[in-house]
């Protein structure tokens, strides 16, 4: 389970016992950035969605939703292909060109 996933469940958690994530995200909002590595908050901080007109909590969740994907997808190519440091060892390119 991602990070955002246990976030969006907290949060439908919270829903539902009537803490309405709009009317509370002046705390809500801190409480997940404080969640996110340094290095996730910068490219939260760079990416448009930041800026981006609406509520800045839904704003981050959809960033972190896309960040998630993203990962996902990169997996999933990377994965389908082979391609792991592991395999690039076992196979040099020398090797392959040789033939």
């Amino acid at each position: 389970m991602s990070l955002f996933d246990k976030i969006e469940s907290h949060i439908r958690a919270l829903e539902s016992l009537g803490v309405n994530q709009n009317s509370n995200a002046a705390w809500l909002y801190p409480m997940v950035e404080s969640c996110l590595s340094a290095e996730l908050i910068r490219v939260w901080q760079r990416s448009v969605l930041f800026n981006a007109k609406g509520p800045r909590l839904s704003n981050l969740l959809e960033f972190l939703r896309k960040e998630v994907e993203g990962e996902q997808r990169v997996k999933l190519a990377r994965s389908g292909f082979d391609i792991s440091p592991s395999s690039r060892e076992e196979h040099p390119k020398e090797s392959k060109l040789k033939k």
